[in-house]
Formats: structure tokens, C-alpha cells, sequence
């Protein structure tokens, strides 16, 4: 994003690219003090999806790929990610409508609307976050189907 910084940026990305896989996620699971995600509360809300989503993307890169059942923990724990951080990516992309997973509850955005995004907590986040088409959900109205969504 910065011209000037690009080749400090690559070189501290291949210095780390260098380090043993356990160093590297022992770092992941603990971050520095000064970082946000150290405070749990916005650990939680952010990497939660973030994890889930991309351990989903390699997943679901493969050929006849199926959904995996969730344990319990985990999809309350996406469900509480998705209604904090899929308010503000509907608020964003300016789609008002009704997010619904059964057995977990719903949010609107946006006021009144005919557009519902429904499905387990895992697949509307895979959804919320742009994979729309891999994303095994219930979609009703046209502006969700159309809308730039990501965190």
C-alpha cells in the first residue's frame, strides 16, 4: 500500500516465512501486548471469523468438498462474531436486510426489508465475507445477491 515501504515489507514477510511453522503460530496465538486482538473481547469478534473462514477457504479449494459439522462452542462463538462484525459489512455495502440462523436468532439492518440471508452461523460468516458462492445458504432479495460484502 505504501511504495516506500515495500521491500522493508518483504523482506520482514520472507524473515518470517523462515521460521519454524510451530514459532509462527505460537506468535499467532499470542500477540503482543500493544496489538488489539491481545484484549480477548476483540480477539474474539475478529478472529474468530478470520480463522474459521480461511481454514474454510482451504477446505472448500478442494474437489468434492462437504460441510463439516461445527461443534456446538464454535458456531455460538461464530453466531456472537457474525452479529458484531455483519452489522457493519451490511451497514457498508448499504443492504438492508435480515440475517437469520435457526436455533441462534436474527439482527436486521439497515430498517424494513425483503432481503433475508439465512444458514448455520459458519456459512453465513463464509458469505458475509465475500465467498458468496461458497457459502451454503438461503439468500432472498436481489440487493444481497449483488452487494460487495468482506470484513
Amino acid at each position: 500500500m505504501i511504495p516506500a515501504l515495500h521491500a522493508h515489507g518483504e523482506r520482514v514477510r520472507l524473515r518470517t516465512a523462515a521460521r519454524p511453522f510451530e514459532e509462527i503460530v505460537r506468535d499467532v496465538r499470542t500477540p503482543p501486548r500493544w496489538s488489539p486482538v491481545s484484549n480477548p473481547l476483540l480477539d474474539e469478534l475478529t478472529n474468530t471469523i478470520e480463522f474459521f473462514v480461511h481454514h474454510e477457504d482451504v477446505r472448500r479449494g478442494q474437489p468434492d468438498w462437504q460441510p463439516r459439522d461445527l461443534d456446538p462452542g464454535l458456531e455460538a462463538a461464530l453466531w456472537r462474531s457474525v452479529r458484531a462484525t455483519g452489522r457493519l459489512v451490511l451497514r457498508r455495502a448499504g443492504v438492508p436486510a435480515t440475517v437469520v440462523s435457526e436455533g441462534y436468532g436474527s439482527f436486521t439492518v439497515g430498517g424494513i426489508s425483503d432481503a433475508t440471508l439465512s444458514g448455520p452461523p459458519g456459512e453465513v460468516a463464509i458469505y458475509l465475507t465475500g465467498r458468496k458462492e461458497n457459502a451454503r445458504v438461503s439468500v432472498v432479495g436481489d440487493g444481497l445477491r449483488q452487494a460487495r460484502l468482506g470484513f
